[in-house]
């Protein structure tokens, strides 16, 4: 009993939201590898989204584009809501900006030369 109320519980907490592809041969890119195309679909593909990251959905991978439950993301650009609130766009966090170590030298001179001791 308490397992159902959880499980319908978050299902309610999340409203499913469609877009519609409006570009023919639109690209779905793998999710955990995304310089990898996971898939091309057709302009009017209706698809699932299940997140944002940037300027990119998170969606459902359909069936018929070998999907089998896998998600991929797709550019915003991309699609045109037709159902459900989209979820709004989380700045990423920025990545710590680090600056390499400098190798610490020392100049010295050699036989009348002029160098860098690393």
């Amino acid at each position: 009993m308490m397992a159902a109320w959880i499980a319908l519980g978050s299902s309610s907490a999340f409203a499913q939201s469609r877009v519609r592809v409006i570009h023919d041969r639109a690209t779905i890119w793998r999710r955990d590898a995304p310089v990898i195309v996971a898939t091309i679909v057709k302009i009017g593909t209706l698809l699932d989204v299940v997140g944002r990251e940037g300027e990119q959905y998170v969606v459902v991978i359909p069936a018929e584009y070998g999907g089998k439950g896998a998600v991929g993301l797709i550019a915003v650009s991309q699609v045109e809501v037709v159902s459900g609130a989209v979820p709004e766009a989380r700045a990423r966090p920025e990545a710590a900006r680090v600056r390499p170590p400098v190798a610490a030298t020392t100049p010295i001179e050699e036989d009348g030369h002029s160098c860098v001791r690393l």
